[in-house]
C-alpha cells in the first residue's frame, strides 16, 4: 500500500489534501516561514531576550526581564 492509497483510506479528505500540499511543497524545496509571535500590547517580537510571555515595555510596574 502506498502513502497515497493509505491517505485515501485512513485520513479525512481535507487532512489528506493538506498533507499532499505540504509534501508537494517539501519536494519542491519550498517551506513556509515560521509564524512569529508578537506582543499584542507593544507589537515587539516575542523571544527569550525580550521575554516570551512577559512584556517589559507595557508592564505598569516597569519590571525587567530576568536573564
Amino acid at each position: 500500500m502506498t502513502l497515497d492509497q493509505w491517505l485515501k483510506v485512513n485520513v479525512p479528505k481535507t487532512t489528506g489534501w493538506r498533507l499532499q500540499i505540504k509534501m508537494a511543497s517539501a519536494a519542491a524545496g519550498v517551506f513556509p516561514p515560521r509564524r512569529e509571535r508578537t506582543c499584542t500590547l507593544c507589537s515587539q517580537r516575542a523571544t527569550r531576550a525580550t521575554g516570551q510571555s512577559f512584556c517589559q515595555v507595557s508592564d505598569p510596574q516597569n519590571r525587567a526581564v530576568a536573564h
